[in-house]
């Protein structure tokens, strides 16, 4: 658990790249049948860059926060970039943004650099809420930009079809006396998953100019059912750990967290449902055989779970929205749901997400709400804030 950083969200804005490519488009690109896309990985419609580069979709979106909350860009101190994906090696990300909006003018910001993949919001605004409360910073800007399409391959279809471009930024500032702020914050990383999602190229283990370029080697790769089954079996424990969920010890927690990852896979078509069926019975009979039921079973249930008013989640995929709210249980927040019109924007989901809540009046002044997102790593990551 961490203590109380009073800081004050002063403004949030997005920018999409003004191209739609349609889930029916990429259906009839690549031959798939209609609806594939919206029942397999939850996306009807996603933005895409063009000409743009995520530089200039952060700029813009920073451009429309200073201006949402009146203010220049001499009145912030630092801007984090936090992102996965970048338009150079060197200089950071910050510095481009910050070279996009000023070209010509050195207004003294510092810029940095958070890099924690799809939850690099999460952990920059901690970053922020950190220097705010200590007197490093007066006023932080928090930028987001992705664009995940040059790392996709037609011939990996999920991924082709899950990820969309956009930028998302925030403004927070210090606010000494008042009562809004970082009320929690949790992060672990489980590196058995650290190859599940990942980009081997470009990088000193695999630099451009002694590797010819190849998608397998330079483009995203996931692995997802191993992926899918490590979150289902962190997930849980990581929920109860910052609060959001019951703390549930099982004798055989294993084997029903793999049972539900797999029959979700099923469901989505993922598994095949003969598969996942039998493992279903299989962990049925099991069950019934001991003569206790899996309520029984749960032999210590500890705590009072967190109840922040919304929960802002990382836009995984349809089937991590379902993962995500089976673990959290029937009595859980209410969730903000993009997906199916924006895809899965990597890092920029988040803040996308927080900016269409507060936009659509879904958060107000005085609500709480839990930023929470899995990223490769493979690292889980939650942050509770009142705004």
């Amino acid at each position: 658990m961490t203590t109380r950083l009073p800081f004050r969200l002063e403004s949030t804005a997005s920018y999409l790249p003004p191209r739609i490519v349609t889930s029916a488009e990429l259906e009839g690109e690549l031959a798939l049948p209609a609806g594939y896309y919206a029942r397999m990985v939850g996306v009807v419609r996603r933005h895409r860059a063009v000409t743009e580069t995520g530089s200039q979709l952060g700029a813009r979106a920073l451009a429309r926060a200073l201006e949402r909350a009146n203010l220049e860009l001499d009145d912030v101190d630092l801007l984090i970039g936090a992102s996965a994906t970048m338009d150079y090696v060197l200089p950071n990300r910050a510095s481009s943004i910050l070279a996009e909006l000023c070209p010509r003018r050195a207004p003294g910001i510092a810029c940095v650099d958070v890099g924690a993949t799809c939850i690099s919001f999460v952990v920059g605004l901690h970053h922020a809420a950190m220097l705010l409360a200590t007197g490093g910073a007066r006023r932080v800007a928090i930028v987001s930009a992705e664009i995940a399409r040059y790392g996709l391959d037609a011939s990996d279809v999920e991924p082709y079809g899950l990820f969309g471009d956009g930028a998302a930024a925030a403004i927070v500032t210090a606010c000494p006396g008042e009562d809004s702020g970082l009320l929690d914050y949790r992060m672990r990383t489980y590196p058995a998953g650290h190859d599940h999602c990942i980009i081997r190229g470009g990088g000193n283990a695999f630099p451009p100019r002694h590797f010819a370029y190849s998608h397998e080697l330079f483009g995203f790769r996931m692995a997802g059912r191993p992926l899918l089954r490590l979150v289902q079996d962190e997930l849980p424990g990581f929920l109860a750990g910052c609060g959001l969920a019951p703390a549930v010890v099982c004798p055989d927690a294993g084997l029903p967290r793999r049972v539900l990852a797999e029959a979700a896979l099923g469901e989505l078509g993922l598994l095949p449902q003969s598969e996942a069926g039998a493992l279903t019975a299989a962990h049925a009979g099991r069950r019934h055989g001991n003569s206790r039921s899996l309520a029984a079973d749960r032999c210590g249930v500890a705590g009072r779970p967190l109840a922040p008013d919304l929960i802002i989640p990382h836009q995984t995929s349809a089937l991590g929205f379902r993962l995500l709210a089976r673990a959290l249980g029937p009595d859980a927040p209410p969730m903000v749901d993009l997906l199916a019109d924006t895809g899965n924007c990597i890092a920029a989901s988040i803040p996308l997400a927080l900016d269409h809540a507060i936009a659509t009046g879904r958060l107000r002044r005085g609500e709480t709400c839990t930023l929470l997102g899995s990223a490769a790593g493979l690292s889980l990551g939650a942050l509770t804030f009142k705004y």
